[in-house]
């Protein structure tokens, strides 16, 4: 299981709670890469999970993922490579 989601929707926190994977770097590290070094660090992250085949679970509802935002990136390219939203909207699913 991978947790994915708005920062201020605590996704770090409920992936603990799940027992799951999160993309986390610490915020001064994160925010001193370049936006392609960010996107590369997280494409890595998501590229090991679709290799899995892994569930993602969303602490953001579809609805409220922001335009423009890490979170709309992860979920697009989540949809390009084989995943799909539950009825929910808040499961991602490999093959659904």
């Amino acid at each position: 299981l991978r947790v994915i989601g708005h920062r201020a929707d605590d996704y770090v926190q409920l992936g603990r709670d799940k027992g799951a994977k999160v993309f986390d770097v610490d915020r001064d590290i994160y925010n001193s890469w370049t936006r392609a070094q960010q996107t590369a660090a997280n494409k890595k992250f998501l590229d090991r999970a679709i290799r899995d085949k892994a569930p993602f679970l969303s602490a953001t509802h579809r609805d409220k993922i922001r335009g423009g935002s890490a979170l709309e990136w992860e979920v697009e390219y989540l949809l390009k490579n084989g995943y799909a939203w539950s009825d929910d909207g808040l499961s991602l699913l490999w093959g659904n």
